[in-house]
């Protein structure tokens, strides 16, 4: 939560950009996506109930034209393959 809020904190402070809403899991960032439709979504890998992964993968079939950004502390070479399978336009380390 706390990162979460940073990262909002951050873009809210950019004049070209709005955050239109916070999940704290996969399956909640997918219905948040739903009602927002933000052209970007910023995802962790590691998200209860669903995996920020998984959760663009969805989101990306309902709109292709959404971008993902995938943040983490992992560096593993299977989730950046996953990643980059799902769409996903940027993989971030955290660090």
């Amino acid at each position: 939560p706390v990162v979460r809020e940073g990262i909002a904190a951050m873009i809210g402070q950019q004049e070209d950009m709005k955050v239109l809403g916070e999940a704290e899991n996969g399956a909640e960032a997918i219905e948040l996506w739903r009602s927002t439709r933000p052209k970007v979504v910023i995802l962790d890998v590691e998200m209860p109930e669903l995996s920020g992964i998984e959760a663009f993968s969805r989101i990306r079939s309902e709109s292709p034209d959404t971008f993902g950004i995938i943040l983490t502390v992992f560096q593993s070479e299977e989730d950046v393959f996953r990643a980059v399978e799902a769409g996903i336009s940027a993989y971030l380390v955290k660090d």
